[in-house]
């Protein structure tokens, strides 16, 4: 019995170190993976974050340490899982690898190689905030004006005598769970979530000033209209 497992063990061995001569990338890192579930003394690389979603624009850092093993050295691989380039880590004093990426613009692949491993391969996602596509306005005007209702699309601008009563909403172009309306001279109004693409607010127009209108999506990210909009007195008694 012993002799059938030595041989089987012998086996899987020749099996594995083929494997690892002719193969790399997903190949190399499974065979990463069987030798350490057959020799677990042996040494493994250890990747932080793995998988990851990042704001687009933002930073990222890549760490690795190689532990029960010695690396003067590690690099990280980023491609599209055809086409890889490979970038040098630094080394930390207590033999740590680290690369940073200042700015994560576009999904990627990556995986990292140190002391003769491979890392897994680990997907970069870019998630992104949601922003404003359009600002319709529907007005509902004092009853002295003798002015009907009226709706203007894809307009932020407000025009109107005083005590018109104005529903702003606000069209996202993705996702959206919060908002936010923030006059300039510093008074703000929580939007209204009608749907993932809708969020309004209903506004008085008492004197003239402006806005702004901020959101937030479900991964927590937040973005600011960068259109300042008016809002401006029409017709006011002296």
């Amino acid at each position: 019995m012993n002799e059938t497992r030595r041989a089987r063990a012998a086996a899987i061995a020749l099996v594995l170190v083929a494997l690892a001569f002719f193969s790399g990338g997903p190949a190399r890192s499974a065979f990463n993976s069987a030798v350490m579930r057959l020799f677990p003394g042996r040494a493994t690389l250890q990747v932080a974050p793995g998988n990851v979603r990042v704001a687009s624009g933002s930073a990222l850092v890549i760490n690795a340490r190689l532990v029960s093993g010695e690396a003067s050295s590690a690099q990280v691989e980023m491609g599209d899982g055809a086409r890889w380039r490979t970038v040098d880590m630094t080394t930390a004093p207590d033999g740590r690898f680290r690369l940073r990426l200042d700015s994560v613009t576009t999904p990627a692949k990556y995986r990292v190689l140190a002391g003769g491993l491979t890392s897994p391969t680990y997907a970069i996602e870019i998630v992104l905030p949601p922003r404003v596509a359009r600002i319709d306005l529907d007005y509902a005007y004092p009853p002295e004006s003798r002015i009907r209702p009226w709706t203007e699309e894809g307009t932020g601008d407000i025009y109107g005598p005083p005590g018109t009563e104005v529903r702003v909403r606000v069209r996202t172009d993705r996702p959206a769970v919060t908002g936010e309306l923030a006059l300039a001279h510093g008074e703000t109004f929580p939007l209204t979530l009608e749907n993932a693409n809708e969020l309004t607010v209903m506004l008085r127009i008492e004197g003239d000033n402006s806005y702004r209108v901020a959101l937030a999506g479900p991964d927590g990210l937040t973005s600011f209209d960068e259109a300042s909009h008016v809002i401006r007195v029409l017709g006011r008694h002296k």
